[in-house]
């Protein structure tokens, strides 16, 4: 799954969902329409929640995601 791939490889340093919605997984940067970031947040979510279930994501802080087993993700975003 290439946007599995390209979300592990933005968490190798801590984001938050906002930094990943305005990294722009789905849409390139340069659409703008009312929906953009509602489909990126939901799209990021619903990555997070497979990669947490995986063990590949984990919450480093409450809000940050970085990549790794040893770390946690928000239950909000799937985690445990």
């Amino acid at each position: 799954m290439r946007r599995d791939s390209a979300l592990r490889e933005f968490l190798a340093e801590p984001h938050t969902l906002a930094d990943m919605v305005d990294h722009r997984f789905v849409y390139r940067k340069h659409v703008e329409a009312p929906y953009v970031d509602t489909v990126e947040a939901r799209t990021a979510t619903q990555h997070l929640a497979r990669l947490v279930r995986s063990g590949a994501v984990t919450e480093v802080e409450p809000g940050p995601a970085r990549l790794g087993a040893d770390m946690q993700v928000p239950r909000s975003w799937g985690g445990r």
